[in-house]
């Protein structure tokens, strides 16, 4: 079993075991990537370092701030790292620098870039496609909070631990000759879009009545301000017969998505949303 031709140095550690537990052999099947939380900036050195002074921890791999790696455990052995024996049997595990500390633990872009590397080059020499993110230990990249209390790997590397394993699987097929257009890619996150106050289609809680016009390109809502002085006030259907349901201060801001009535002069009446209320207002006082 070889270790990458990556590193920069060796500082090795006296914490670790075979990949054997109750005599079964683990082959390498997993990467697991951890923070190291040492002060901000440090060399991987410096990291690996702490590790050896630690009573039973260790890694296979430590990344400093600078992007430099150093070998502490090698792959054939079980580094203690996870809190896990299982885990760590099956996996590389690596810890990362820290370019800031608390609250998000970020580490430097250097850092992140190397840290892809090193996934690439483990998963092409033990025969991995690549990585699978499920977010719980089911996956081949796994961190160090499924196994134990701890904020490891720090909110910025767990945020994007579907983007390492996309963009290792991707770069492991390309370089093995195989498409990369199967793999999945992170759904982007997208803001929940405000519902639109005529989704239903008799009446609202507020009891106003349907809109029987729209006009077209206002899907996602038209912000207006009310411009009547003493206030404006929104009823429950196009007209002043119409029961009062709030009355909306100068300018109140208000959200219309292309739904009107109109009364028995032809004047528009928007039905539009503000707050917790919606209804029908006029709209020679929007703006």
């Amino acid at each position: 079993m070889s270790n990458s031709p990556l590193i920069n140095q060796v500082i090795s550690d006296p914490n670790y075991s075979s990949r054997t537990i109750g005599g079964r052999e683990y082959k390498i099947t997993k990467i697991t990537i951890h923070h190291a939380a040492s002060r901000a900036g440090a060399s991987a050195a410096e990291v690996a370092n702490v590790l050896r002074k630690k009573d039973g921890g260790s890694a296979n791999y430590c990344i400093g701030n600078d992007g430099e790696i150093v070998l502490c455990v090698p792959e054939e052995y079980r580094a203690w790292t996870s809190n896990n024996r299982v885990n760590d049997a099956m996996a590389v595990t690596i810890e990362v620098a820290n370019e800031k500390r608390e609250p998000n633990w970020e580490v430097s872009e250097v850092a992140f870039n190397r840290l892809i590397d090193l996934c690439v080059d483990i998963c092409r020499r033990n025969g991995m496609d690549g990585l699978i993110w499920t977010g719980d230990s089911k996956g081949t990249l796994t961190t160090h909070d499924m196994f134990y209390a701890t904020l490891c790997p720090g909110p910025f590397l767990k945020s994007r631990m579907g983007q390492i394993a996309t963009e290792v699987t991707r770069r492991v097929r390309e370089l093995n000759g195989n498409p990369s257009s199967d793999i999945e890619k992170p759904p982007v996150p997208q803001p929940e879009p405000e519902p639109e106050p005529h989704s239903t289609t008799n009446e609202t809680a507020n009891g106003y009545s349907p809109a029987k016009f729209k006009d077209d390109g206002y899907g996602r809502g038209k912000q207006f301000t009310v411009t009547a002085r003493s206030g404006l006030n929104m009823r429950r259907n196009a007209g002043k017969q119409y029961d009062i349901i709030t009355t909306l201060p100068k300018n109140t801001k208000v959200t219309w998505y292309g739904y009107y009535n109109k009364d028995v002069t032809g004047i528009k009446w928007l039905l539009v949303k503000a707050g917790k209320f919606t209804g029908y207002c006029m709209s020679s006082f929007l703006k």
